[in-house]
This record gives C-alpha cells, sequence and structure tokens, in this order.
C-alpha cells in the first residue's frame, strides 16, 4: 500500500507540474496577445494614414506604384494579424474549456483557415 500512495503521491506532483507550467505558459500567450493588439492598432493607424496620403497624391494627379505595393502588402499584414489574434483569443478560450475535458470549436477553426490558404495542418 505504501508503495502505490507513493506512486500517487508522484503522479499528482507531475500533474501540479503540468498545470503550473501550462498557467505559465498561458500568461506568456496572454501578454503577446496583449502586444500585438497595441501593434495591430498601430498598424491600422498607419495605414489609414498611407491611403489618406495616396488620396492625396491621386488627386494632384501622382501615382506612385511603390507605394501602392507597400500599401498592399501592409493591408495582408493587417488583414493576417487580425485573423491569428481572433484564432488565439478563440484558442485560450478553448484550452480553458479543455482543462474541463471539452474540445473547443477554436482548434477546428484555425483547422479551416490554415488548410483555406493551402498550408498543413499536420
Amino acid at each position: 500500500m505504501k508503495l502505490r500512495s507513493r506512486a500517487q503521491l508522484g503522479r499528482d506532483q507531475v500533474k501540479d507540474s503540468v498545470q503550473r507550467i501550462t498557467g505559465e505558459l498561458a500568461d506568456l500567450a496572454h501578454a503577446t496577445a496583449r502586444d500585438a493588439q497595441r501593434l495591430l492598432a498601430n498598424a491600422r493607424r498607419a495605414l489609414r494614414r498611407a491611403r489618406a496620403k495616396a488620396a492625396q497624391l491621386a488627386a494632384a494627379g501622382v501615382r506612385d506604384a511603390a507605394a501602392g505595393r507597400r500599401r498592399g502588402r501592409l493591408a495582408r499584414a493587417v488583414n493576417d494579424l487580425s485573423e491569428l489574434l481572433e484564432a488565439t483569443d478563440q484558442l485560450g478560450i478553448d484550452g480553458r474549456l479543455s482543462n474541463t475535458g471539452e474540445l473547443g470549436r477554436g482548434v477546428a477553426a484555425v483547422g479551416r483557415n490554415t488548410t483555406r490558404r493551402g498550408m498543413s495542418t499536420e
């Protein structure tokens, strides 16, 4: 009986360690998502400014193809980061649900998004 209780104690310690480390990782992910939200706000602001400047130049009859390509890349980056943050938020919610034994829907949503873009989910 004593060996069994020691084995159980070992399993409990491992489980507690895994939960503690998972919590630390969740805190890091939350902080990273917060930083990414600030980055997204700044990128959206820069995109608005670039579009306004392009409209002013177009009104003056000036076209800048290179600036247009940069605006396009910035717009794509803003959209991609926005989608990534939405998926990350959903995974965070689903991570809390997975502790209860339920499978969240965010994992399936991320799989759909990556498959849609031609990337493998495996």
